[in-house]
C-alpha cells in the first residue's frame, strides 16, 4: 500500500514541477517584436478605432478609423520601448510587452491607448 502512495506522490510532484517550469518559461520569454501589426479593436474603453502597422525598414503607419493618419519612422529607446517620428508634428512612443503593448501618440489622443498586436512578421 505505501509503494502506490509514493508513486503517486511523486507524479503529484513531478507534475507540479512541469507546471511551475512552463509558467516561469512563460513569464521570462522575450517581448513580441514590432514588426507587424498593432490594434485597439479589444480595448472597449478606449473609444479610438486605431491600427498601427510596422515594416521592416524602420517605417510605420498609424491608421484611425479605416483612414492612415500618419506615418514616419522609429527609433529603439530601449529593450521594448520605441520613439516614433512622425513625418509632421510631436512624437510618440510605443512599449511592447508579452501582454499588452502601449501607444502614446499625442497628434491622436493625448492618453495612452492599449493595443494588442494582431500580425507578428518575424
Amino acid at each position: 500500500m505505501k509503494k502506490n502512495y509514493y508513486k503517486t506522490s511523486t507524479y503529484i510532484l513531478g507534475l507540479l514541477l512541469v507546471i511551475t517550469l512552463f509558467f516561469l518559461f512563460d513569464a521570462t520569454k522575450n517581448p513580441p517584436s514590432i514588426i507587424g501589426a498593432f490594434s485597439n479593436n479589444t480595448a472597449l474603453s478606449d473609444n479610438v478605432n486605431i491600427g498601427f502597422a510596422v515594416k521592416r525598414a524602420n517605417g510605420y503607419r498609424l491608421y484611425f478609423q479605416g483612414k492612415e493618419f500618419d506615418h514616419g519612422i522609429y527609433k529603439k529607446s530601449s529593450d521594448n520601448a520605441y520613439v516614433l517620428e512622425p513625418k509632421n508634428g510631436a512624437n510618440g512612443a510605443i512599449i511592447i510587452t508579452n501582454k499588452k503593448s502601449y501607444l502614446y501618440y499625442p497628434k491622436l489622443k493625448e492618453k495612452i491607448i492599449v493595443v494588442q498586436q494582431t500580425t507578428a512578421i518575424k
